[in-house]
Formats: C-alpha cells, sequence, structure tokens
C-alpha cells in the first residue's frame, strides 16, 4: 500500500501506545500467526450469522462465517472504540485481539474516553492513519459525525470497517455489527410475554442519546411495546457508565416508585439491583438488559437481572479485523455487512464465561497493543 508521508518521521513524533504500532506491512515481515492450542476455541468455529438485505435491514438470511487462520502479511491495523470504561467494551478489545494475535498481525486499539468524545474519536481515526495504520475499524460514538472523516479515509484509500455502532456512511468498506433494533425489539417482546393480561409500567434506559445503537435499540423496543398493555412510563437518556445509569435509576424510582421493570443498557441492569434494594421494591421490580456483560451474566445466574440479550461482541469485533484482512488480501468484501446471530440469557441461567462469544475470560485485562 502506498504510504502519503514518512513513516519515520511519524514514529519519532508518536507516543505510546503508537509507537509501537508504526512501520507499514512492507517492511514489517511475514505474519507470525498463533498456535492453534492457543486460539481461543469460540473463534475456531463456525459463527452463525444474519445478512441484511442491503435495501431492508429488517429482511435477513441465515448463513455462517469462518474466521480465517493466517494472514499474508503482518498488517498493521488500527481500532477506534468510543469506551473502555465497561466490561461490553473489555469484550470487544478481547475479540479484537484475540484474531489479530491469531493471524500474527498488527492491531492498536483507542480509547475516545466516553460517548461525549466525538471530536476525541476523529482525532483517534487521524492517528491511526498518521501511525501507518493498513485498515482502520471504527466503533462510532457517532454514525453521522463519523460520516465525514470516514468517507474522507476510504477516499484516500484506507480501508474503514464498522463493527458494533453502525455508520451513517454507504462508503464504509464493509461490516460487522448487529442491528441494535433487533435486540430492543427481544428485549420488547420478552416483556410482552412476561405481562400476559397484566399492565406492566416500565422505565427504559437506552443509553447515550443520539448514539446510533442507542436510538436504534430505542425503536425497537418502542415498536415490539406499541399497542400492547406495557407502557414505557419513563425514558431516560445517558452515559453508559454505571454511575451514570444508576443515578438515573434512583432519579427515576424516587420519582416514581411503581415501576415493574428496568430496562436498559448493561450497566443499567448492573446497577439496578442496588436501587431497587434501597427503595424497597425487590420482588417487584424486575430487571432487564437489553445486551450483556459479565456483569450482568452473574447477576442472571444469580437471579437478580431476569432477561438479557447477548450480541456476540467477542465475535462481531473478531469479524471486524477478518474482514479487514480480507480486504487488504484483495477479497471481495467491500459492501458486506455481517451479524452474529442475537441469543438471549434468562434467569438463573448457568453461563460460561471462560470461552464465550459474549464475554472477555476473567482474567482478561484490556490491550491496547499486539503484534
Amino acid at each position: 500500500m502506498t504510504r502519503r508521508v514518512p513513516i519515520g518521521l511519524l514514529c519519532a513524533a508518536l507516543v505510546a501506545p503508537f509507537a509501537a504500532g508504526c512501520g507499514s506491512s512492507e517492511d514489517s515481515g511475514p505474519a507470525q500467526p498463533q498456535a492453534a492450542a492457543q486460539v481461543p476455541q469460540v473463534l475456531k468455529e463456525p459463527i452463525p450469522i444474519l445478512r441484511p438485505d442491503p435495501d431492508d435491514v429488517d429482511v435477513v438470511r441465515e448463513d455462517e462465517w469462518t474466521l480465517l487462520s493466517e494472514a499474508r502479511e503482518r498488517w498493521n491495523l488500527c481500532a477506534s472504540f468510543p469506551t473502555m470504561k465497561d466490561p461490553y467494551w473489555t469484550a470487544a478489545d478481547y475479540g479484537a485481539v484475540s484474531q489479530a494475535k491469531r493471524l500474527g498481525i498488527k492491531l492498536t486499539v483507542l480509547d475516545a474516553g466516553g460517548y461525549d468524545n466525538l471530536s476525541k474519536q476523529v482525532s483517534d481515526l487521524e492517528d491511526c492513519v498518521a501511525s501507518g495504520a493498513d485498515a482502520v475499524l471504527v466503533a462510532a460514538i457517532s454514525g453521522d459525525g463519523l460520516r465525514a472523516k470516514i468517507d474522507q479515509l476510504v477516499a484516500d484509500g484506507t480501508p474503514v470497517i464498522e463493527t458494533i455502532n453502525r455508520v451513517e456512511s454507504p462508503n464504509v468498506t464493509a461490516r460487522a455489527n448487529i442491528d441494535f433494533r433487533r435486540l430492543g425489539l427481544a428485549a420488547g417482546e420478552h416483556l410482552k410475554r412476561e405481562a400476559g393480561d397484566r399492565r406492566l409500567r416500565v422505565a427504559w434506559f437506552p443509553g447515550p442519546e443520539g448514539a446510533g445503537f442507542a436510538v436504534r435499540q430505542d425503536q425497537g423496543f418502542k415498536d415490539a411495546l406499541r399497542g400492547t398493555n406495557v407502557e414505557v412510563v419513563a425514558t431516560k437518556w445517558g452515559d453508559t457508565g454505571r454511575d451514570v445509569q444508576l443515578g438515573l435509576i434512583e432519579d427515576t424510582l424516587q420519582a416514581d416508585p411503581d415501576i415493574d421493570w428496568i430496562v436498559g443498557v448493561a450497566p443499567a441492569a448492573e446497577a439496578a439491583y442496588g436501587a431497587v434494594r434501597e427503595a424497597g421494591r425487590v420482588g417487584k421490580t424486575k430487571i432487564a438488559s437489553t445486551y450483556q456483560t459479565d456483569a450482568v451474566a452473574q447477576e442472571i445466574e444469580a437471579g437478580r437481572v431476569d432477561y438479557s440479550g447477548n450480541d456476540n461482541v467477542v465475535w462481531m469485533a473478531a469479524m471486524a479485523v477478518d474482514l479487514a484482512v480480507r480486504a487488504l488480501q484483495d477479497e471481495d468484501v467491500r459492501g458486506d455487512e455481517i451479524w452474529p446471530r442475537p441469543q438471549a440469557f434468562v434467569r438463573g441461567e448457568r453461563i460460561d464465561f471462560r470461552d464465550s462469544s459474549a464475554f472477555a475470560p476473567p482474567s482478561f485485562k484490556p490491550q491496547f497493543s499486539v503484534g
């Protein structure tokens, strides 16, 4: 790939973790794939996926996806994530890092610091390219807010793979994500089944206002409940930090204690039980999450959370690395969009945390540079 700037000069100017990622695929030698025994089993098996219709994301077909086990060159990838402040993004990091190690390629992971830091994520994408990345992976803080920057990167010849959070650009090279409308819809359908003939009052915590995933799951959740006897009596938007969500839940229960269900992003579900207990509502107010974290899963096992969606975030991030390498190796992936098939956990279920498509192993710590 032709470089637009002298990499040696850039390396001298950049600080860690980028210094370790500087260089180009041309001078870094062949890939050194990880020994098969060290590869997580969950990445070796075919992944059940959905392929959405390009003209209607509500129409999908089932398929399978097998991740690459080797790369032709020691490619240099760079990923930009909105935050690393909750276990969900640690699991995303685990998926991306595990697949990069498996292929023997380089990967730098950048943390924008939160969903209110769009300008930082734009800067991170610029730094990715300046550091010599062959391809960029992005989980967007704002699909609209990143469109111009991503269009520019693609026009300049850098493949951009979208993962987890959607980017509203037709120029994205390929996508490994999920339509969060489906996760919101599934949570709403679960509440409809729970309600039966009863009226339920629900407090809803969809996440950061304006974030693509939050908007889509809000649409799906409310679409599922439209015309039913399940009433959303409060919708509270906020960052995915656990303390932020706890504050929103406490304020909601103080203003309206007679809530039957608290439903929302995983950090809301993680924090909800303590707030419910303080409000004297244990056994009266149930808790659900639209997606999973290890903490939510532990609450599921303990019987304190009743439902959680599972978007298979480990698979999504690993598939994004996979798509980037395929694009660099001239496979025809342009326009591909693949979703791992959503799943769910229910109260009391026993969950495997060691080799999962949903969680990083308990011993895993976030890694920001491999290779």
